[in-house]
């Protein structure tokens, strides 16, 4: 069954992708549109599993699409494919999605705000000897891709990125505050730390309540830790023998610490550190 579109494409592509139950590859050279953004954000809280490929050109790479999208859904995988330059090289110039294995949408209508005022066509096939085909494509044009983002590395400071001209000159304006953000917001684990020590903010990542800090990984990072802001964390297992640990070695936040609403208050706790108080 094959339904044909002219106007009001992106409301049935939003309807479709909405439909989504499992997941949904897209190769569109352009995505720039926040509603459909937004809608892939949505889709990947409710768990589906999302692949994109789009060209490599910076006009996917705007700040908005790179942070929303990029950093705040790790369950998006973000692939860049062909040449930044769409006039010399070789341009990633695809439009179609698959959802959950069995519908196609196809056409000339890129993902962008402009797209919603051309002269544009899409096709909704249910087929599933052509989703089949475009599904084996699909899979090819991710081979020649270059991967920006994934649930297991955060995408811009991977290994394999690094190796990738394209990627670094997409992500450099911005890299900065990406660092920034991850350091701020996201749970990161020990291996995730450990791997990216000297790219991250510590001064973010000390008061980032996402990292679940026990005693071991205080020390394993004891040199990168900013103490004072350290201090005012809530989600540590706050005790005195945690405060002492580290206290001839480091100038604890005490005015943080004083405070800090998440330490095991008592009066042992007060008489035991009765010099430190603010």
């Amino acid at each position: 069954m094959i339904s044909t579109y002219f106007t009001g494409i992106k409301d049935i592509i939003l309807e479709q992708l909405g439909s989504s139950c499992n997941n949904v590859l897209i190769a569109v050279a352009w995505i720039t549109d926040n509603e459909i953004i937004n809608k892939l954000i949505e889709l990947s809280n409710r768990g589906i599993s999302i692949k994109i490929i789009v060209s490599a050109n910076e006009n996917n790479f705007e700040r908005n699409f790179q942070i929303n999208l990029i950093l705040k859904e790790i369950n998006i995988q973000l692939f860049a494919c062909g040449d930044a330059d769409t006039y010399t090289g070789q341009t990633m110039h695809n439009k179609f999605a698959i959802i959950d294995n069995k519908v196609l949408l196809t056409g000339s209508y890129n993902w962008t705000q402009k797209a919603s005022i051309n002269y544009e066509n899409l096709l909704v096939i249910n087929d599933s000897n052509v989703v089949e085909k475009f599904t084996s494509y699909f899979k090819d044009l991710q081979k020649k891709s270059y991967l920006i983002s994934a649930n297991d590395n955060i995408g811009i400071i991977d290994e394999h990125i690094r190796k990738q001209n394209i990627v670094l000159s997409i992500c450099a304006n911005y890299k900065n505050e990406i660092l920034n953000l991850i350091s701020y917001k996201y749970s990161l684990s020990e291996v995730l730390l450990d791997k990216n020590e000297n790219e991250l903010s510590w001064n973010l990542i000390s008061v980032n309540d996402e990292i679940h800090f026990n005693t071991e990984l205080i020390d394993r990072f004891y040199n990168n830790i900013n103490w004072r802001n350290f201090s005012k964390r809530s989600n540590v297992n706050w005790s005195i023998s945690l405060l002492d640990k580290f206290s001839n070695d480091f100038n604890w936040g005490w005015d943080g610490l004083s405070s800090n609403q998440n330490l095991p208050w008592s009066e042992n706790l007060l008489e035991h550190f009765y010099n430190k108080w603010c």
